[in-house]
């Protein structure tokens, strides 16, 4: 997964109002910072394998610039970040290997075979290959928007009927900008 941060939530404006480019630079501008809904992510691992040189680490960035903090995918573990903030990643799982080529309009399936402990790649109904258990990493991802109380709450979910219209986003940019003295009009 590529170095990204997941979509931000402002209290007027979510990914269901703006594109996430546009969240994730009210963000990092500081501007919004009063409005902005924190989250918190987890992602945990459910694989049984317990070596360490396979990839698929979890990688997080504290600052622009410094060294990323990694993380092995350990079994049992999970990690917790807030995702819309901190710029995040993980490694290729397996580098070396070429992935299945799943076609995006076939109905593609993985099929556990307990006897063997194996999974069947299954496309449109037929076997066309074999994963061993032991090559699969098992990861789940839960995000959650964190609020004080029940009130708060309440009041994001009324203030999403409202949202920001673009121009009072592109005005706050603007007013900035004119402010430092790097535009104006």
């Amino acid at each position: 997964v590529v170095q990204h941060i997941d979509a931000p939530y402002f209290q007027r404006a979510s990914r269901f109002h703006f594109p996430q480019w546009l969240l994730a630079t009210m963000v990092f501008s500081g501007l919004w910072k009063d409005d902005f809904i924190n989250q918190v992510q987890m992602v945990a691992y459910y694989h049984r394998w317990t070596d360490t040189d396979r990839g698929g680490k979890f990688m997080f960035w504290r600052d622009n610039g410094e060294d990323p903090v990694v993380i092995p995918p350990t079994s049992r573990s999970a990690n917790s970040v807030d995702g819309s903030l901190m710029v995040h990643s993980a490694e290729i799982y397996m580098p070396e290997r070429l992935p299945f080529p799943f076609s995006p309009t076939a109905i593609n399936q993985l099929k556990y075979q307990k006897e063997d402990d194996k999974w069947d790649i299954i496309v449109d109904g037929e076997k066309k290959s074999e994963v061993a258990n032991d090559d699969i990493r098992y990861t789940a991802v839960y995000r959650a928007r964190c609020f004080r109380n029940k009130a708060e709450r309440d009041k994001y979910h009324e203030d999403q009927k409202n949202p920001w219209t673009l121009a009072e986003i592109m005005g706050k940019f603007e007013a900035d900008l004119e402010k430092r003295g790097l535009w104006s009009k």
